[in-house]
């Protein structure tokens, strides 16, 4: 005889059995059953049940047991099996599971239990303004309970835990963005600042989810109106970034990846300790994508003034300027840090790379090479009793040693390749609008290694590449392009203008031809820009003959560079040409709202995107060549007249070069002087 006790099969059996209203036998039914349960739940109306009626009502919608319709109970305490209607033939037996066994009860129960505590934000102007007053009601009930109770935590957790729970109900808005209007106009976003202050790390990182789940540069592209909005957003979290930074130090500081467990340490301890230590990790990585956020919106709002507005700097300058470059010194010493996880580092990396790429950035942090210190301590405005040591972050040694692990070999996987790009990106900005940074970077032998890699032919070459542009109007670019000769660094350069001992790019799994054509373009266009560069800088006053070992290499060989030249002068010159033309046959040109100055403006943007920029830059570099070698220049002109062209190419290349240059810069200079003497 089963028992209702023995497990979920019997209980699913019985209650089977009274719905179905199949007859059951004395014999089958165990008298520990007592009674038939209160209310059966069903959706639709499965036929009468003997004992019940259907209906709805403070249990949901089911069979409700009707107590006209019960039989009689026996002295013994059970249901009479028998009666004079049924004649002495057995009649069915109401079955009624014990409380602590009914099934169905427990796991409604559970349910309910478990969805009583959830805040749900209705998706509307009232719901937001409703949920704005209840988020500052709560806030300030916490605050107020925080400074009476402030040694017994237990007695303001409730509505911490409240806080947490309405911050996650309010992700909800972030599906419906034409609430965001009814956000800005409510006080929600400055209550949302005030809790970037709170003393629970959790509540500021569930603050800082909430932020970049709504400020999300995607939704740009689904709709352009919410553009505006989401910059107010973005504006009144840039104002208040030093919060932002505080809480990422304080993320990061309670990481696991910096906290051992001690062996005998309580489990329970143990398992909390994990699941707030997961919770400030997430916090790190949230605090990352939001400043990638903040500035990609930035991006799109350029043309609009940016994020800040006009006269402003960037969202990445407004970053480096509030935090006094604190940002930039707690990437660099994730990169240095022994115990940061891969994944945290190459993250790191990928800001680095973007920040790096805005000029005001340097204003307020020019030298990387010496960054300051950063703790959570060194936040505060509290004096100190002892001054701060000297830093020891070197964010251009730092960005040099990757590149150096790839010296002699390529990279092993995707991570790898990322990282050593990304270092490329920032490690080429950085020295490009900073003197300071230009000067570190020679000093720990940057030029040199570059060079390395060229020899070896691995990726770090090609991505190096870009290092060796040295453009600048600062003496320190000058001493760069020297270095380049001084390093035998021509003997590895002019192989590349003939697209020969080519730095191999890592192949890492399916490489398509779109890819090696991108590459191999790549290189070839910034191998142009590095041999314009040493053009630019090589003179007479240049160490070791540096400018005669540089003209003559184009005389090497049957002069088969200066032919090169004319081959990559007439390419180009065909690509600026195309892309101008196609621009004046694109829709843009027929929009009303441009003048004839715009369009005239737009089409040169576009024939210098199209090719127009290297085609001046080969421009230059020929005619430094032909105004400094006699039988370079009568190579060149003899190689255009074969190809029904002339001196004028160069003329006309010049003069367009020269119209795009900041008056009075070196370039400038340079390149006038180049069509003079043409």
């Amino acid at each position: 005889m089963s028992n209702p006790n023995d497990g979920h099969s019997t209980v699913a059996a019985t209650l089977d059995r009274i719905i179905s209203g199949s007859n059951t036998s004395t014999s089958e039914v165990d008298s520990s059953f007592v009674a038939s349960p209160e209310f059966i739940p069903s959706v639709t109306w499965q036929g009468s049940k003997q004992g019940y009626y259907f209906g709805t009502a403070k249990h949901g919608t089911g069979y409700y047991k009707d107590p006209k319709q019960q039989p009689p109970t026996s002295a013994t305490g059970g249901n009479d099996i028998t009666s004079a209607a049924s004649n002495g033939k057995p009649v069915k037996k109401s079955v009624r599971i014990a409380e602590g066994n009914n099934e169905i009860k427990i796991l409604l129960e559970q349910l309910e239990e478990k969805n009583k505590d959830t805040v749900v934000v209705e998706l509307s102007a009232k719901g937001i303004r409703a949920a704005a007053k209840s988020l500052q009601s709560i806030y300030q009930k916490n605050v107020q309970q925080r400074a009476t109770f402030a040694d017994e935590p237990q007695k303001y957790m409730d509505s911490e835990v409240q806080l947490y729970e309405h911050l996650t109900g309010l992700q909800a808005v972030g599906a419906d963005p034409t609430l965001y209007e009814h956000v800005a106009g409510s006080q929600l976003m400055s209550t949302l600042i005030q809790l970037l202050e709170h003393d629970n790390a959790d509540v500021c990182a569930s603050v800082v989810s909430l932020f970049l789940e709504w400020i999300d540069p995607n939704l740009v592209e689904e709709d352009l109106e919410v553009l505006s909005t989401l910059k107010g957003f973005a504006k009144q979290v840039l104002e208040a970034w030093e919060s932002v930074l505080y809480n990422l130090l304080r993320f990061q500081q309670e990481n696991p990846q910096d906290n051992d467990d001690d062996d005998d340490e309580e489990e329970d301890d143990a398992e909390q300790d994990a699941n707030n230590n997961n919770n400030n990790l997430k916090g790190v990585e949230n605090t990352l994508s939001l400043m990638e956020n903040l500035m990609e919106l930035d991006t799109l709002s350029a043309p609009d003034g940016g994020l800040m507005g006009e006269d402003q700097p960037s969202a990445a300058g407004y970053m480096v300027r509030e935090s006094k470059g604190k940002i930039v010194s707690w990437l660099f010493s994730q990169l240095e840090s022994e115990s940061a996880k891969e994944a945290l580092q190459g993250r790191c990396l990928e800001i680095l790379a973007f920040l790096s790429q805005n000029e005001d950035v340097y204003e307020s942090l020019p030298n990387w090479a010496s960054l300051p210190t950063v703790t959570p301590t060194s936040l505060e405005n509290e004096p100190r009793s002892k001054k701060q040591k000297p830093s020891d972050i070197n964010g251009i040694e730092d960005l040099i040693q990757i590149l150096a692990r790839y010296r002699k070999k390529q990279p092993s996987n995707e991570v790898e390749i990322e990282m050593l790009e990304n270092a490329g990106i920032a490690l080429s900005s950085c020295i490009s609008f900073s003197k300071d940074n230009m000067s570190a970077f020679l000093d720990a032998q940057g030029v040199q290694l570059v060079i390395r890699c060229l020899k070896e032919r691995v990726m770090a070459g090609g991505v190096g590449l870009k290092l060796l542009d040295f453009f600048g109007d600062d003496p320190v670019f000058k001493r760069g392009a020297e270095d380049i000769v001084t390093a035998s660094g021509l003997k590895y350069i002019f192989p590349l203008l003939l697209a020969s001992r080519i730095p191999k790019p890592s192949t890492i799994g399916v490489v398509s031809k779109k890819e090696k054509r991108e590459w191999l373009g790549m290189i070839k266009e910034q191998t142009i820009r590095v041999f314009y560069a040493l053009t630019l800088q090589l003179d007479d006053q240049s160490p070791e003959e540096a400018k005669a070992r540089f003209l003559a290499k184009f005389i090497e060989d049957d002069l088969k560079h200066c032919d090169r030249l004319v081959e990559l002068l007439l390419e180009y010159d065909e690509r600026a040409r195309k892309a101008e033309y196609n621009f004046y046959r694109s829709s843009e040109v027929e929009e009303e709202t441009m003048s004839e100055e715009q369009v005239a403006l737009a089409a040169f943007d576009a024939k210098l995107k199209g090719g127009g920029d290297i085609y001046h830059r080969v421009a230059a570099i020929t005619a430094y060549v032909c105004t400094n070698s006699k039988r370079c220049h009568e190579r060149v002109l003899s190689q255009l007249k074969m190809q029904q062209s002339g001196i004028s190419l160069l003329k006309t290349a010049l003069t367009e070069f020269a119209s795009s240059l900041k008056s009075g810069g070196r370039q400038k200079q340079h390149v006038d002087h180049l069509l003079d003497s043409i």
